[in-house]
């Protein structure tokens, strides 16, 4: 017991000492696995087959709330698989959190979702995309899903099922098929 309290110790100087901003608090008795550090990229693996994967996998990487609401509403029942943290300069650093299922999300260092992808051939869950792109959807692509979801400084690039390409402003106006 003291040689793991004592290893819990160190990593958890030894991720201080990596990044100020993020600091992993591995809570004992969870199966969360514990942080790997590569660069400035730190990665989290939660046991999928624990019933509160999720609550376990926010306590060990600190996921900002807006993350965490995002998560619980448009990921019930998912598991999350693993969460990685890249520290980068100024306020550019993400998360990144990977889903049992393949589904991933990308959010900013302060827990907005940047993009969102689904394995191939799936949907990402409905609600999440602006409301302007799913008219343009029911009305030009009435057969096609949306596999990927990326905000970008103006506007949106969507990736259908289909394999098209779109892009719209961030006002909603559909600039094109990519």
């Amino acid at each position: 017991m003291k040689k793991t309290f004592g290893l819990m110790a160190i990593m958890a100087i030894a991720f201080t000492a990596f990044s100020a901003s993020a600091q992993c608090y591995v809570p004992q008795n969870t199966n969360c696995y514990q942080p790997v550090v590569n660069g400035n990229e730190t990665s989290w693996n939660c046991d999928t087959n624990s019933d509160n994967c999720n609550q376990q996998a926010f306590q060990c990487c600190n996921l900002p709330q807006i993350a965490q609401n995002f998560v619980n509403q448009y990921y019930t029942g998912e598991k999350i698989a693993t969460v990685k943290y890249d520290k980068k300069s100024g306020n550019k650093s993400e998360y990144k959190v990977k889903f049992a299922s393949g589904q991933e999300v990308t959010f900013d260092n302060k827990g907005n979702w940047k993009e969102i992808e689904a394995p191939y051939g799936y949907c990402i869950p409905d609600g999440i995309a602006p409301e302007f792109i799913n008219k343009y959807l029911v009305n030009n692509f009435p057969t096609s899903g949306i596999n990927e979801l990326e905000k970008e400084g103006k506007g949106y690039e969507v990736g259908l099922t289909s394999g098209q390409g779109l892009l719209f402003s961030s006002n909603g106006t559909f600039v094109a098929v990519n």
